[in-house]
């Protein structure tokens, strides 16, 4: 258990928080392993592609690359993509999966936002999609599924429904 000011690295991945507590797991054969790592408190997580912030806790597989994050003012960033919740946050890395649940927000500036009780973003790694030439190193959303209460907003249009799905990359 870590206090103050609390950081923990792998690789590019950066993880800070008022507390970090990691749980290892004994191997027979190697040394023991983080294979949880639980953060409380000013919860601040950050990689080369995306960053979570706001969150109040946060728990983190590292077998899986799971990410769990739950606080009243969530946001995670990616490029010009903001994904935001007043609950919870799940990020699956290996899926290129983003949830976000309570009233949750997805926008692109001064493209489109839309609002849901749950949001799930599906995402594009920029390295696989090749892009670049863009110069950007982050998450492309491929699409976006809503469910309850959606509400999409462009610069010339609002559309209300209980689901939708919309399509980011064709």
């Amino acid at each position: 258990i870590a206090r103050g000011n609390a950081k923990a690295n792998k690789a590019d991945l950066l993880v800070t928080s008022d507390v970090l507590e990691a749980i290892y797991e004994d191997d027979n054969d190697t040394e023991s392993e983080i294979t949880i790592l639980k953060a409380s408190g000013n919860v601040f997580i950050k990689n080369q592609k995306a960053q979570i912030l706001g969150g109040n806790i946060a728990t983190y597989n590292l077998k899986k690359e799971y990410f769990i994050v739950n606080g009243r003012k969530l946001e995670l960033i990616s490029n010009e993509d903001r994904l935001t919740s007043n609950s919870t946050i799940e990020f699956w890395k290996n899926e290129n999966i983003a949830i976000a649940t309570g009233k949750a927000k997805a926008y692109k500036n001064n493209k489109y936002s839309i609002f849901a009780d749950k949001l799930v973003w599906h995402l594009i790694d920029e390295k696989e999609n090749d892009n670049k030439s863009k110069g950007n190193q982050g998450y492309q959303i491929k699409k976006i599924l809503a469910y309850k209460n959606v509400i999409i907003e462009t610069n010339n249009e609002i559309a209300y429904s209980n689901k939708a799905l919309y399509n980011e990359v064709s």
